[in-house]
């Protein structure tokens, strides 16, 4: 999901934006990988270093994110489909 922030930007949109709308790529790519027997994919969502460099306000928006918008919608959608989700 990396360059939703810089994606964001060239539309005129916040990073909040940019990162919501990553988020909301995985109902899309996971279909995806089932219909073309894709076994294992994953998603790198924020890595530490990128923590590092990110404002407070921004890694609170991707949290935010995560928690009331990506697993309400993501968990029952990978429960209906049979996907396991493993969060690291």
């Amino acid at each position: 999901m990396d360059g939703n922030r810089r994606w964001a930007k060239e539309c005129g949109q916040g990073s909040r934006h940019g990162h919501s709308a990553g988020f909301a790529k995985i109902q899309d790519i996971v279909p995806w990988c089932l219909e073309n027997s894709v076994e294992y994919a994953s998603f790198w969502m924020l890595a530490k270093k990128n923590i590092e460099h990110r404002s407070p306000e921004e890694i609170g928006d991707i949290y935010d994110i995560l928690v009331h918008e990506v697993l309400p919608s993501i968990v029952p959608l990978f429960r209906k489909l049979g996907v396991r989700l493993e969060i690291a």
